[in-house]
C-alpha cells in the first residue's frame, strides 16, 4: 500500500507499508553418489515469519536551489529465531549552486538479509565441490551509507563515500 499527498506547492507527502508472512516446512538431505547420507546433511526446517514494514516520506523544494528528501521506515520482525524491530532512516539533500555545479549530500540505510542456505541448520552440498555450513541465529544486518557528490555541467561526478 502506498499514498502520496501534495501538501503544498513545493512539499510531498507520502506513507505506506508492505507485509510479508514466510513459513517454510521442509526437509532435505544430501546422499552420495550410492544413496548413503552425507554427515551433517539432514535439513528439517519449520519457520514462521511475519514481517511489517511502514514508511513515512516527505519531500520538500525550497527556494529554486534547494531540494531535501527524508523517510524513515521501520522493519518489524515476529519469527521464532528473529523478532526485533530495525529503524532505517534515510535523507537527501541537493543544492544547485548555480548552472554549472550541484551538489548532494545523502545517507542511506537498508536491512542486508543472509543467503537463505546459511540460514538452515544443516550442511548444505550445493555440488561436487561446494558445501555450505548453515547457522539457523544468522540474521540480518543494518547497512548504513553516507556519500557527498559534486557534478558539474558536463554531467562530471566527485563523490566521498562511507559504507
Amino acid at each position: 500500500m502506498n499514498k502520496e499527498f501534495q501538501l503544498d506547492k513545493v512539499g510531498q507527502f507520502s506513507y505506506g507499508f508492505k507485509s510479508q508472512f514466510n513459513f517454510n516446512n521442509s526437509h532435505q538431505q544430501s546422499t552420495d553418489m550410492s544413496g548413503v547420507a552425507l554427515f551433517d546433511s539432514l535439513g528439517m526446517v519449520n519457520y514462521r515469519e511475519h514481517i511489517i514494514h511502514p514508511y513515512v516520506e516527505y519531500v520538500k523544494r525550497i527556494g529554486r536551489k534547494l531540494n531535501a528528501k527524508s523517510c524513515i521506515s521501520v522493519e518489524w520482525h515476529n519469527g521464532e529465531e528473529h523478532k526485533g524491530v530495525d529503524w532505517l532512516p534515510s535523507c537527501c539533500v541537493s543544492w544547485i549552486a548555480n548552472k554549472q555545479n550541484t551538489f548532494t549530500a545523502t545517507l542511506n540505510s537498508n536491512l542486508v538479509y543472509p543467503n537463505y542456505w546459511t540460514t538452515l541448520g544443516c550442511v548444505n552440498y550445493t555440488s561436487c565441490y561446494v558445501e555450505i555450513w548453515g547457522n539457523p541465529k544468522i540474521k540480518e544486518y543494518s547497512h548504513y551509507m553516507a556519500e557527498l557528490t559534486w557534478r558539474n555541467a558536463d554531467c562530471n561526478t566527485i563523490g566521498f563515500y562511507v559504507d
